[in-house]
């Protein structure tokens, strides 16, 4: 939230107001035993070599990760939240069979769910995540929790900003079906170096600024002139 713009004013981001709603405030949408340790499982849609948004690593990992999934059912309660456009793009390549049965897999067993609404309550009700999208690259440190993003080469991280690129670092990396069960140990084991250098990020970028929403600090500086002032940069 830091920077200096002479006709500008510090309100903190609108959409940043659902994503630090307390957890004890949203439903939860978790099915199962809710003693079993949480995580997503987010792939995006990018699978087609001419989208120029090219993150996702799900043609090489997707079915390693249905099958670690299952590996640890016992101990793991997963939910599955691809992209909305992954379904449509996975059926030209794999085919409707081979797709929808994927997808019931991860929809019908007692161990996982299939997500496709909204997230909120599913991110701050979860204990970590695993993924290779972009929104969640900020996103998902507002939940406070660890998260591993994919990676493959030749991928476009490199391009994002500046604040897009300390949210990355905060994120465990996983280019391997070695690294990605590690991680998942990691989280059961509740291991996790980087929890003080996430909670700095958000305490200095992900939180709104004097202790009110963005929406509030919007009309404040619309309606009040002096409070308007106390904002700016």
């Amino acid at each position: 939230m830091k920077g200096r713009v002479q006709n500008g004013f510090a309100t903190g981001i609108p959409p940043m107001d659902d994503l630090i709603i307390p957890t004890k405030d949203l439903k939860d949408p978790w099915k199962g035993n809710s003693k079993k340790i949480r995580i997503i499982y987010a792939p995006h849609h990018s699978i087609n070599p001419e989208n120029w948004w090219q993150t996702s690593t799900f043609l090489e990992t997707g079915e390693l990760m249905l099958e670690l999934a299952e590996r640890y059912s016992d101990r793991i309660q997963w939910a599955f939240k691809p992209h909305p456009l992954l379904r449509y793009k996975l059926e030209k390549i794999w085919g409707k069979e081979k797709t929808d049965s994927y997808y019931d897999k991860w929809a019908n067993s007692e161990w996982s769910q299939y997500e496709s609404g909204k997230y909120l309550g599913l991110f701050k009700h979860s204990d970590a995540m695993i993924h290779d999208c972009g929104s969640f690259v900020e996103e998902y440190l507002c939940s406070g929790n660890p998260v591993m993003y994919l990676v493959r080469p030749g991928g476009i991280e490199q391009n994002w900003n500046e604040i897009y690129k300390k949210a990355f670092d905060l994120h465990y990396k996983g280019s391997t079906i070695n690294d990605i069960e590690q991680f998942i140990k990691n989280v059961l084991e509740g291991s996790d170096n980087l929890k003080s250098q996430r909670e700095s990020f958000y305490a200095e970028h992900l939180t709104q600024p004097f202790g009110k929403s963005a929406c509030d600090n919007i009309i404040d500086c619309i309606l009040d002139r002096k409070k308007a002032r106390k904002f700016k940069k």
